[in-house]
């Protein structure tokens, strides 16, 4: 017991301030909400702590061409506060292979060398012996995903599993060439809790299908312990060893999932842009020669970009970096009102509701910043409940940019 206490001590403890940073972060996160249901498979091989009493001078692990493998499965729910913060519980089914081979035996008898066929490492078979076990149980882990581009992510992540088997009962694998007989009976723990650390590459579509493609280190302890003999016909020991391994090893990682529930986080607020007479519209200029200056807001030019038409009059406005985040900075007017002010762009949609007067509503986007890479850009999406219409806007320090919005009762 004071094994596992310690062991969960070293994951919420040690890495308490990793945890934190990821809850605290996702606070101050403006973005949608889902529900994913993901299904994937870790594959790799079972290449640490592996122990031997006779220091590797009778068994050896595996061995070049060795067939060993660990396999591992998921199905999981993962709930995504945001597309930056995640936490993810579910079911994991994992086969741990053991696989060792006697090298004085396969020197005595004269059988080929591993490279030069692939050996189970489940069967008996000349010189070559192992065992495995099946493991089932819960797991938990927390996500930190990492804008790289438009719906590209890179991914850290962080979890704990619980691995129990059903049958714990020594496994026993014999081979017998007609003068010696090899036995090895290996004893599995019934359970065992191991951690994982996994890092990679993250697609979020539009749609909210997740694919996840990435490197996972498992660590766990000690998890099965071996006794081997090499036995004569005549009953003469030849050569006996132990050996033990631990559940650690390195494994690619591929999941896909899909969402089953979706929720956009209301907006802050509703602004009423509506006025007892129309605005006229301000007249649209020709693309003109940038300024090295900076023009005050309210005498640059406007461009119109196009017209948007609408069916109701209550619309979301959403907006967001639709490439690198670079420190755009920006401010919309709707109306001749202001709905959005000094606003810094990231990759996650900002959602504004607006209501809207019969004609025409000019949007206006102004820049405040242009950030690394000019002018200052921005992906602006029009949902009135039946479509939703997206638009590139750019913006300088000379010259603004508007949407007009139509609405006819």
């Amino acid at each position: 017991m004071s094994t596992i206490l310690h062991f969960v001590f070293n994951i919420f403890y040690k890495r308490g301030v990793l945890i934190s940073f990821f809850l605290i972060n996702s606070l101050f996160l403006q973005a949608q909400q889902s529900l994913n249901l993901r299904a994937g498979v870790d594959a790799g091989g079972l290449g640490f702590g592996y122990h031997f009493a006779q220091g590797g001078s009778v068994l050896k692990k595996g061995g070049e061409g060795y067939y060993q493998s660990n396999l591992a499965f998921h199905l999981s729910l993962q709930y995504r506060f945001s597309r930056i913060f995640a936490v993810e519980t579910g079911f994991v089914y994992t086969e741990y292979d053991l696989g060792v081979h006697d090298v004085q035996f396969i020197k005595r008898n004269g059988l080929p060398s591993s490279s030069s066929q692939k050996y189970d490492s489940k069967a008996a078979q000349p010189g070559w012996l192992g065992a495995f076990r099946h493991y089932y149980g819960p797991k938990f882990s927390i996500y930190q995903h990492i804008p790289l581009g438009q719906r590209f992510y890179a991914y850290f992540s962080e979890g704990m599993m619980l691995n129990y088997i059903i049958n714990s009962v020594p496994y026993v694998n014999t081979y017998s060439s007609g003068t010696e007989t090899e036995t090895l009976t290996t004893q599995f723990k019934p359970f065992f809790m191991s951690g994982y650390l996994e890092t990679g590459i993250n697609y979020y579509s539009e749609k909210n299908v997740n694919l996840y493609f990435g490197v996972k280190y498992i660590y766990a302890g000690t998890m099965m312990h071996s006794n081997y003999s090499d036995i004569s016909s005549t009953g003469t020991v030849i050569n006996t060893d132990q050996v033990s391994a631990n559940g650690s090893y390195i494994a690619f990682s591929l999941h896909i999932g899909g969402s089953i529930w979706h929720k956009n986080k209301k907006p802050e607020k509703i602004y009423d842009t509506r006025q007892e007479q129309a605005k006229t519209l301000p007249k649209p200029t020709q693309p003109i020669a940038k300024d090295t200056h900076h023009v005050p807001p309210a005498e640059r030019n406007i461009k119109i970009v196009h017209t948007v038409q609408v069916h109701t009059n209550e619309i979301l406005i959403e907006v967001w970096d639709h490439e690198t985040v670079d420190g755009d900075v920006l401010s919309l007017a709707l109306n001749d009102t202001t709905i959005l002010d000094s606003y810094a762009l990231i990759q996650n949609k900002k959602i504004l509701k607006v209501m809207l007067h019969p004609g025409q509503n000019p949007l206006v986007m102004t820049a405040i910043n242009q950030g690394r890479y000019k002018p200052c850009t921005a992906a602006i999406l029009i949902d009135d409940g039946q479509t939703k219409q997206t638009y590139i806007l750019d913006a300088d320090f000379a010259i603004s940019s508007s949407l007009v919005i139509e609405y006819n009762p």
